[in-house]
């Protein structure tokens, strides 16, 4: 695979900066919204999660 890793995973970092910019950019540049460090972590683990597709692992865990 052209530009892949060992694994064949892509190692540029376009495809990085474009998954932080639809992932989490796009929920902590909200107008107006002012984020505490630990809580702007929670909610960007929490995207990873969901658009990673491996929300159903993380609910049965909620209290």
């Amino acid at each position: 695979m052209e530009g892949g890793g060992a694994a064949g995973l892509p190692i540029g970092s376009g495809l990085i900066e474009a998954g932080h910019k639809h992932v989490l950019e796009a929920r902590l540049k909200i107008s107006g919204a002012a984020w505490l460090p630990s809580n702007a972590e929670t909610v960007a683990q929490l995207r990873v999660l969901r658009s990673n597709d491996r929300w159903s692992e993380l609910w049965p865990l909620a209290p």
